[in-house]
C-alpha cells in the first residue's frame, strides 16, 4: 500500500498548506501533512473509501459506519455521491476537474446536513475522494502549485518531487512491496486516455483529466515495480513580462522576441526553442504566442497537449495518437501526419510542440512554401547541436533547407544553491547562409557570473531581413526595438504582468501603436 512515513522534527525550511520541507541529505524532505481526524471520523473515512473504490452496496458498507452516524447519512451518501461516480464511471478512470468539483460539492452538502459537528469538512472530503476515486496521496501533491514534477520509482521506495524553490525532494510517501495501488493509479489514467497499459504494452504516455502529463512503465521493463512520472500542467500561463521579472530573459531580449515573432506586420521569423527536459521551452513558447497577431490562425501539433494560448479562439490544437487509439487501423496517427494535414487547414502559424522525427522535414517544407512564422521546440543544448540534430537521423532535414530557420533560442535549467531551480535563456542565435550552408551568429549570450543575458556586438541578420521585407531603413527597425523595450519596462513599473493584460497591450500596439505610446508616456509623466 501507499503510506506516509515519519519525517524530521524541528524547524522546517519551507511550508505550504499541505506540506513542510525539512533539511535532509542528499535531498530535502517534502513531508505531506497527515489529517488529524477523530477516531470516529477516521473510521468513517475508511468505510466511505471502500464503498467508493470497491463498489460496495449500501447494505454492505453501511453496517461498518460508527454507531453515532445515522443510517440516513448512509443513504444520502449512496444516492448523492456514489450515484454520481457510477453515472460518470469515475471508479475505473480518474474524474475530470469538473466531475471532481461536483463530487466534492455533493459530498460536502451531505456532511453538512448529517454531520454538522464536522466544522471544516474540506480536508475530510479531499481525503475520501483522493483515496476513493483519485490517485491516493499523489492527489494531494497534484494540488500543490509549487511542484513541477512527481516521480514514483517503483516498490519499496519513497516518492520524489521537484519543487520550484527547493529543487528535487524526497517525500514521506512510501510505496510498499507489491503495492496494488500504484497499478490502479496508472490503469485509471490509461482508461481515461483510451490507452492500454499491460505486459504487452508496457509504456504509457498520457494526459490526465486536469491536463497534467503522465509517463508510466510496466514492471516487466522496470523490475523494481511500476514507475510513474507526472509533469504538472501550469494553469497560470507566464507572460513575457513574468519571464523578465523572474530573470529568464531581459527587457531587451523580450523586445527582440516580440518583434521577431510578430514580424512587424510583414515577415515573422521561423523559430526553434531548444533546451533540455524541463528547461522551460513550452513556457517560453506560451509567452511568445501572445505576440502572434489576433488576425492570424494558429494550428498547433503536439504529442501531449501542453501549449496554452488562453485568449485565442482562432486556434486549433491537434494531438497525436498511438496505434491503440486508432480503431480503424493499427498505424500510429503521428506528428508528421497531423502536420501534413494542418497545412490543408489554412494556417497562418504552425507550431509543433516537440520536433523529433519525420515531421521536421514537413515543417521545413512548409517554411519553404511560404509558411512564415512557424515555430517548434526541440531537445538540444546549443544552436549548433540543434542544426546537427535537425540534419541527422531521424529528422534528416536537408542542409540546404536549414537556413529557412531564422532563430534558435536555447533554454537552460540551472540550480542556484539556496534558491532552487530556475530557468534561463542561455543564448539566441540567428541563422544566415553562405552558398546554401547555414551560418550561426549569437545575438544574445548569458553571462553566468552576473546571471544576466547581454546583447552581443554581432549585427542582427534578422533586423536586416525585416528592413528588406518592409522597405524601411535598418535604423527604423532598430528604433522599433527600443520602443518595444520601453513599453515592456513601463509594464514592469506599472505591475502589469498577468498573461491576459500583457497580451492585450501587445495586440493593441500592433493595431494602434500611437494609442499605446500615449498611454505609456502619459503614465510615465505622472
Amino acid at each position: 500500500m501507499v503510506r506516509l512515513t515519519s519525517f524530521p522534527e524541528g524547524k522546517w525550511l519551507h511550508e505550504t498548506p499541505i506540506s513542510r520541507i525539512y533539511a535532509g541529505f542528499p535531498f530535502p524532505i517534502y513531508a505531506l501533512q497527515g489529517h488529524a481526524f477523530s477516531l470516529e471520523h477516521g473510521k468513517l473515512a475508511n468505510v466511505l473509501i471502500h464503498a467508493l473504490a470497491h463498489r460496495q452496496t449500501e447494505a454492505v458498507w453501511s453496517r461498518e459506519i460508527p454507531p453515532s452516524i445515522s443510517k440516513s447519512f448512509a443513504h444520502a451518501f449512496q444516492s448523492r455521491v456514489v450515484g454520481l461516480t457510477e453515472a460518470g464511471e469515475m471508479i475505473d478512470k480518474i474524474p475530470t476537474p469538473h466531475e471532481r468539483e461536483r463530487l466534492a460539492q455533493a459530498f460536502g452538502e451531505v456532511l453538512e446536513e448529517f454531520i454538522p459537528e464536522m466544522s471544516d469538512p474540506g480536508p475530510f472530503v479531499d481525503y475520501v475522494l483522493d483515496h476513493g476515486v483519485g490517485l491516493f496521496e499523489l492527489s494531494a501533491l497534484l494540488r500543490d502549485p509549487e511542484l513541477n514534477e512527481i516521480m514514483v520509482n517503483g516498490n519499496n521506495t519513497h516518492v520524489f518531487v521537484e519543487h520550484q524553490k527547493m529543487g528535487m525532494c524526497q517525500t514521506n510517501i512510501f510505496i510498499e512491496e507489491n503495492d496494488p495501488q500504484s497499478a490502479r493509479m496508472i490503469l485509471k489514467a490509461a482508461r481515461f486516455s483510451g490507452r492500454n497499459f499491460s505486459e504487452q504494452e508496457p509504456l504509457l504516455d498520457a494526459r490526465l483529466p486536469d491536463g497534467n502529463r503522465l509517463n508510466a512503465t510496466f514492471e516487466t521493463i522496470t523490475p523494481q515495480g511500476h514507475s510513474m512520472t507526472i509533469r504538472k500542467f501550469r494553469y497560470d500561463t507566464l507572460s513575457l513580462v513574468d519571464l523578465v521579472m523572474n530573470r529568464t530573459l531581459s527587457e531587451e531580449m523580450a523586445a527582440y522576441l516580440w518583434l521577431m515573432v510578430e514580424g512587424f506586420g510583414s515577415n515573422p521569423m521561423n523559430i526553434i526553442v531548444s533546451g533540455g527536459s524541463g528547461s522551460g521551452k513550452t513556457t517560453l513558447m506560451n509567452a511568445l504566442g501572445a505576440c502572434i497577431p489576433y488576425r492570424e490562425r494558429i494550428i498547433s501539433i503536439e504529442d501531449t497537449l501542453e501549449l496554452q494560448f488562453p485568449l485565442r479562439e482562432n486556434w486549433v490544437q491537434m494531438e497525436s495518437k498511438p496505434a491503440i487509439v486508432r480503431q480503424s487501423t493499427h498505424e500510429r496517427l503521428g506528428m508528421d501526419e497531423l502536420l501534413k494535414n494542418s497545412l490543408r487547414m489554412r494556417p497562418d502559424r504552425v507550431i509543433v510542440g516537440e520536433v523529433r522525427g519525420m515531421e521536421a522535414q514537413t515543417l521545413f517544407a512548409a517554411m519553404d512554401t511560404g509558411h512564415q512564422g512557424s515555430m517548434g521546440t526541440l531537445h538540444a543544448n546549443s544552436p549548433s547541436e540543434t542544426l546537427l540534430r535537425l540534419s541527422s537521423e531521424p529528422m534528416n532535414v536537408p542542409k540546404t533547407l536549414l537556413p529557412l530557420l531564422n532563430i534558435i533560442i536555447v533554454t537552460q535549467k540551472i540550480h542556484f544553491p539556496g534558491e532552487g531551480t530556475k530557468r534561463r535563456i542561455a543564448q539566441i542565435a540567428e541563422i544566415s547562409h553562405l552558398e546554401r550552408e547555414p551560418l550561426l551568429s549569437n545575438v544574445f549570450e548569458r553571462k553566468p557570473e552576473a546571471d544576466t543575458v547581454l546583447r552581443t556586438d554581432t549585427p542582427s541578420h534578422c533586423v536586416q531581413v525585416l528592413a528588406d521585407a518592409t522597405g524601411k531603413p535598418r535604423k527604423v527597425i532598430q528604433q522599433e526595438l527600443v520602443v518595444r523595450q520601453r513599453i515592456l519596462e513601463w509594464m514592469l513599473r506599472q505591475g502589469i504582468h498577468a498573461y491576459a493584460e500583457v497580451e492585450k497591450i501587445l495586440q493593441q500596439y500592433g493595431v494602434n501603436p500611437v494609442g499605446v505610446l500615449e498611454r505609456v508616456q502619459g503614465q510615465a509623466m505622472r
